[in-house]
């Protein structure tokens, strides 16, 4: 009788194997309402509120000089500028979604918060733009990991994936940040950047 189900389950399902079948069960409840279900939608939040950090860096027009970016955004915020608070509340929405997705991975709050402090408003559009773009080199990296998390213990394709719209941002946000680029990364910065991978691909 059983054998005769499981033939009938094979014939629906090429990928089902009756010694795995507990293990699939726990993992597509965890990805419809668990622990990856959550990191799921945290990256969907996150890759938003880092568009919207784009548009608030864009709109401060900073010049390649710190120091006069510094002044110049301090006198505009005095006088009621909402530029410079637009990209603050932006900047500390990604922070806090940020942690959110990598506390799955171990990640200290010391580490993902160093990404705010990273991205100031008084930093050249070239910083900004190259520590966007890392960030989202991070979080690509995430989406990348549960999708073959999914894929390796289910053996289909992962339907949990980010919005369509939100991949497409964030591959924007990528490519218009050259993490090469002159500026973009201080040696320190670069040395969290790997550290982060590292307890990336170490989760997988």
């Amino acid at each position: 009788y059983w054998q005769d189900i499981i033939a009938r389950v094979a014939q629906q399902d090429p990928n089902f194997d009756a010694t795995r079948y507990g293990a699939r069960a726990a993992a597509r409840r965890t990805f419809a309402s668990g622990p990856e279900a959550r990191n799921v939608t945290a990256l969907n939040t996150v890759i938003g509120h880092l568009g919207t950090l784009d548009e608030a860096a864009a709109a401060l027009v900073n010049r390649d000089l710190r120091a006069f970016n510094a002044v110049t955004n301090r006198l505009a915020q005095e006088i009621g500028d909402p530029r410079i608070v637009n990209f603050e509340v932006a900047r500390q929405a990604v922070a806090e979604e940020t942690m959110r997705v990598f506390r799955q991975v171990n990640a200290s709050e010391q580490e993902v918060m160093h990404w705010k402090a990273v991205l100031t408003s008084s930093s050249s559009p070239q910083q900004l733009r190259g520590s966007i773009a890392t960030l989202g080199k991070l979080l690509e990296s995430r989406v990348d990991a549960i999708a073959q998390q999914y894929e390796r213990t289910l053996g289909t394709a992962n339907p949990a994936r980010v919005d369509p719209g939100n991949r497409a941002r964030l591959d924007q946000l990528i490519r218009q940040g050259d993490r090469t680029a002159p500026g973009a990364l201080s040696p320190q910065e670069e040395q969290r950047y790997q550290e982060l991978l590292r307890k990336q691909r170490a989760a997988q």
